[in-house]
């Protein structure tokens, strides 16, 4: 039972444990016999131990995203570069949409500058090129900007979708 500490007390002392910043009142008759006496956390860790110890290990597999398609926005900035890299290196991904709003040129050109920037193999862009589906996209509109079928596949229910760019959301 925890209480502030009264200002005076004759049978009980107060004592400030280690582990715990309030005050513990104890019964100094009585000396203490375990360590959850010492740790009033002890609980949480023994909780923790019995409902996760039958726990199955995480497993993950690339049938997650085989053979997905993928639209990554914010690709040229330093996460999206990251993201970007790791997508390609993934021989299951069978297309990633770069969602830009600059040229096909800049966005390569400002692609490869981060990549070199952030110490990424850069030559993974040109020898996965045909992965790559540059598209110059215009966010404030609702279809993007994109022909009707271009925007049928880049908003499709199976497409996986990372929006890396600030403040841009797949509606």
């Amino acid at each position: 039972m925890r209480h502030q500490a009264p200002p005076s007390s004759s049978h009980f002392g107060w004592k400030k444990t280690r582990f715990d910043p309030l005050y513990t009142m104890h019964d100094i008759s009585e000396p203490l016999t375990s360590i959850s006496d010492l740790d009033p956390y002890q609980h949480i860790r023994s909780s923790i131990a019995e409902y996760s110890a039958n726990f199955l290990p995480h497993q993950p597999g690339s049938h997650l995203v085989q053979g997905k398609y993928v639209a990554l926005s914010g690709a040229t900035g330093n996460v999206g570069a990251s993201m970007l890299d790791i997508l390609l290196r993934m021989d299951d991904i069978t297309k990633v949409y770069l969602l830009n709003r600059r040229s096909k040129e800049s966005a390569k050109a400002s692609l490869t500058k981060t990549f070199m920037a952030k110490g990424l193999d850069r030559r993974i862009l040109e020898e996965r090129d045909a992965v790559i589906d540059y598209l110059v996209v215009d966010f404030s509109k609702k279809d993007l900007g994109l022909e009707p079928n271009l925007y049928s596949e880049v908003s499709s229910p199976s497409l996986l979708r990372f929006s890396i760019a600030y403040l841009f959301y797949f509606s």
